[in-house]
């Protein structure tokens, strides 16, 4: 403990009880005055020894205010202070917890993740805690909680099985961290994404925050893995890794049915490939090691990929009609107006319709089926386009052509992503329909256009056969091929069959954290999610922590704290200037 002022220079204030003192010896003297003796016998006989003390108490007391005020004045305005040490390893804590899919691992009949929930509850603070859970994407799960609260929060709290993203959660624990605090971090330090732990700590020792590292890997574990997946609509490809330093048979069972054996050298991976499955199926490797979730692999397939489409046209296009054979799910029915049938499919494309065929209501029936059954409508322009009243399947009404240009995509999505148009000789100029999305156009005028239509979708096709090169473009098959599957709800397997940890967007632009392995059933549609990670499965770090959970204790930290208590001064001085008013007013001075 350190005594000191800020202002020495204010310690000359204390010469202002010079004065003060002067004045007191220099008061006036008492006057004589001749008193008959008997009187003066008879007054003194009437005083008693305690009125004379407290007469002589009352004539100095004025003076010791005085002296005492100018005293604490002096001393205040001086700023005296004391430095001294304080413990702070017990003021605020920030807990760094992995609930990555690593934290599953086995450590002696325990999880890491189990194992990092006991020492959190020794660790955690009376009433400040604040808890940062590490994974793909850092999250304060708890801030500023009490004991309490932390540990009914930690007990109910599960792992997830998703990659580490450690050092961004350390970052984010110490930009938390409020005066002075320390910041602890459970994790067995596999962070396979963004910047290293190390890293980050250095970055907050920088700053003087005090961080714990605390491993929760307590030896070598033991871990054969699926680590990579290749799957479309014939075939399906497995990747297994031995992250063990001794070789091992693996089974493989698909649907529980043993399909293979698979050996794998240590260190090594090896490929299984089989016919993709449709629906849902899961791939197991049998094997007992310490991380179960990589042994495991769901995948999915819409369980009736067929997309049947029914062509409405008097004269067949054999550029779409190669474009849509190019998918084997695709099923195209001709119809040839006026004949259209009655059954319900999943596309309906007008194309090179004769007006003198068309019976009257042909375009409204149609809207009527998408809008009350679901369902799409492409109308593909035509050269008397904008002669036909396509009714309510109208997106674009067109009011007259003009010369063309380059197609721009102003709309990024499944079936524009990587898809050159090229250019036009001729657009279509028009007004576009109330609540219609236009995909993408030439010269300012629209060529693809989108609007949601009761339960189904209408969509304007303006890229015209006989204007443009696109229909003998590589890309034309892969536009129509996923426009079809976007009209459908369905998505490319590769799509729907995802790593945990992705952030999933659905066709209403809603996003879902996928951070669990497993099947997903969202409307309309159904995604499967796994780990696959190669860094996540190397559940032995290259450098292993010396800060092991099993005996790890926080260590004192002391820190150093100013004490200033210049104000105290002041307040005792103003107190004894209140009493001096006081004392004065009883004595009758003021």
């Amino acid at each position: 403990m350190t005594f000191g002022f800020d202002h020495l220079f204010g310690l000359f204030a204390l010469l202002s009880v010079i004065p003060l003192i002067i004045l007191y010896l220099i008061k006036p003297k008492p006057v004589k005055l001749s008193i008959p003796s008997l009187m003066f016998f008879i007054a003194h006989s009437k005083v008693s020894k305690k009125n004379k003390i407290l007469r002589y108490f009352q004539n100095e007391l004025l003076f010791y205010i005085q002296l005492f005020t100018l005293l604490l004045l002096a001393l205040a305005i001086a700023q005296p202070y004391l430095i001294q040490k304080k413990d702070i390893s017990s003021e605020h804590k920030i807990f760094v917890l992995d609930v990555s899919a690593s934290s599953q691992v086995l450590e002696n009949g325990k999880t890491r993740f189990a194992l990092s929930q006991e020492k959190i509850k020794a660790f955690a603070n009376s009433d400040k805690n604040t808890l940062i859970l590490a994974k793909n994407m850092p999250i304060v799960a708890l801030q500023d909680a009490k004991k309490a609260d932390l540990l009914s929060f930690i007990q109910q709290l599960q792992p997830s099985e998703e990659e580490t993203n450690l050092g961004d959660a350390i970052i984010l624990a110490g930009e938390l961290v409020k005066n002075k605090g320390r910041v602890i971090v459970f994790s067995d330090f596999i962070s396979t994404k963004g910047m290293t732990p190390e890293r980050a700590k250095n970055t907050l020792e920088g700053k003087g925050i005090h961080v714990d590292f605390i491993s929760t890997v307590l030896g070598p574990r033991s871990n054969v893995g699926i680590i990579n997946l290749f799957i479309d609509d014939t075939l399906t490809n497995i990747y297994v890794k031995n992250y063990d330093p001794v070789p091992h048979d693996v089974p493989v069972l698909l649907n529980n049915q043993k399909i293979t054996s698979m050996s794998i050298k240590p260190g090594n991976t090896e490929i299984h490939s089989f016919p993709t499955v449709k629906g849902v199926s899961e791939v197991r490797i049998d094997i007992a090691d310490d991380f179960p979730p990589d042994n495991k692999l769901v995948l999915t397939t819409p369980d009736d990929p067929t997309i049947r489409v029914l062509y409405i046209t008097n004269n067949p296009s054999k550029f779409i009609q190669a474009a849509l054979g190019s998918y084997d799910h695709i099923k195209v029915t001709l119809a040839q107006p006026p004949i259209i049938p009655k059954e319900q499919y999943d596309l309906y494309l007008i194309q090179n319709v004769n007006i003198q065929t068309l019976l009257p209501g042909t375009f409204e029936e149609l809207a009527q089926r998408v809008h009350d059954h679901g369902g799409s409508v492409i109308v593909h322009v035509q050269p008397n386009s904008a002669s036909l009243d396509y009714k309510q399947l109208e997106l674009l009404h067109i009011t007259n052509t003009t010369t063309g240009g380059l197609i721009l995509t102003e709309q990024s999505n499944r079936f524009t992503t990587g898809i050159d148009f090229g250019t036009l000789k001729k657009t279509y100029q028009g007004r576009l329909a109330p609540s219609t999305l236009s995909i993408a156009s030439a010269v300012n005028s629209t060529v693809l256009a989108l609007r949601e239509y009761g339960k189904g979708k209408i969509f304007y096709y303006g890229i015209p056969e006989e204007d443009s090169e696109f229909k003998i473009n590589p890309d034309y098959p892969v536009f129509w091929v996923n426009l079809l599957k976007y009209l459908k709800g369905q998505r490319d397997l590769r799509d729907i069959n995802l790593k945990t940890g992705t952030t999933f967007l659905d066709d209403k632009n809603n996003q879902l954290v996928l951070d669990k392995i497993g099947i997903y059933n969202l409307p309309g549609q159904r995604i499967a999610v796994n780990l696959l990670s190669d860094k996540e499965s190397a559940i032995n770090p290259q450098k292993p922590s010396t800060d092991v959970i099993s005996h790890y204790q926080l260590e004192t930290i002391q820190d150093t704290y100013k004490q200033e208590f210049y104000w105290m001064l002041l307040l005792l001085a103003f107190l004894l200037i209140l009493f001096e008013t006081i004392y004065l007013k009883i004595r009758g001075e003021v």
